[in-house]
Parts: structure tokens; sequence; C-alpha cells
């Protein structure tokens, strides 16, 4: 298929009116209506104006917040003090002793007994029987179960006694 190619010279010349055209359009909106410009510098002066009033302002604000919470803040640290004074008078040892005496009717001792321990001896671990004397008499065998119990608890398996243990 043939095209037909235009002269070099009718080529530019068309180019030159392209470019024309196009910058005609574009200056046409500025140069026809100088007032829009006019009203997006008025506008655009509006908003700088704007920003630099409601900036401060903001920080203002803020400003006014923090010192109305700094004061909050002191207050309840006040309250707490006060509160920490009362728990520390409420805990005295001497408010405790006094409501023991008065409203509980306790008194101190007249003597103190200090009673004797015996000196701790390692249990022996054996099978599930426990051992019982043979010329043991009621008490010496309940003694013997007792402990056997309570050495059962604390180790946690059956535990023979021993005589005298």
């Amino acid at each position: 298929m043939m095209v037909a190619r235009l002269p070099a010279y009718h080529r530019r010349t068309q180019v030159r009116r392209r470019r024309a055209r196009s910058s005609a359009r574009a200056g046409t909106i500025w140069s026809r209506h100088p007032e829009y410009v006019a009203i997006l510098l008025l506008a655009g002066c509006a908003l700088m104006g704007l920003a630099l009033v409601a900036l401060p302002a903001n920080t203002m604000a803020a400003s006014y917040e923090m010192a109305s919470l700094r004061a909050r803040l002191s207050l309840l640290q006040q309250e707490v003090s006060g509160l920490e004074m009362q728990l520390a008078a409420l805990e005295s040892l001497e408010r405790i002793d006094r409501i023991a005496r008065e409203q509980l009717g306790m008194r101190e001792p007249a003597q103190v007994r200090l009673l004797p321990v015996e000196e701790a001896r390692p249990l022996v671990l054996a099978g599930p029987d426990l051992w019982q004397p043979e010329d043991a008499g009621p008490w010496e065998t309940l003694a013997s179960r007792v402990r056997a119990l309570i050495a059962r608890a604390v180790v946690g398996r059956p535990v023979q006694a021993g005589p005298g243990r």
C-alpha cells in the first residue's frame, strides 16, 4: 500500500500551526479572565492567614489543657499522700494494741512460758505398713499414728515410724 507523503515544508507548517493553536488555547483562560488569577491569589492568601491564626490558637488551647491537667495531677498527688498518711495511722501498732485491749478485751499475759521442743529427727521412709509397737498403750499408739499421718502428709507417701519417734 502506498502512502502519500507530504513535502517537508508542508509538514513543518502543520507542526507550527499545532503549536500555535495549543499555546493560544493555553493562554486564553488567563489572558481573557485575569480575575481568576486574582481570585486564586486571594484564596491562597486567605488560607495562609487561616493557617497562621489557627496554629497558635491550637497551641494555646493545648497549653491551657496541659496546665489544667498539671493542676489536677498535683491535687491527686496531694490526695494520695493524705491517704498514705491515713493508711499509716490505721496500721500503727499503738492503734492495733488499743483496739485489742478496748474492743476485743485482750490483755498481755502475766507470764510467758517457753516449752522445750525436741530436736527434729529424720523420717525413716518405708513401705505402706506403719510400725506399731507391741507393748505400747493406747496413747502411744495414737501418738504414733498421728505422727505417721503428719509425716505422710508432709512427705506425700507412707512413712515408717520408729520407737519413740
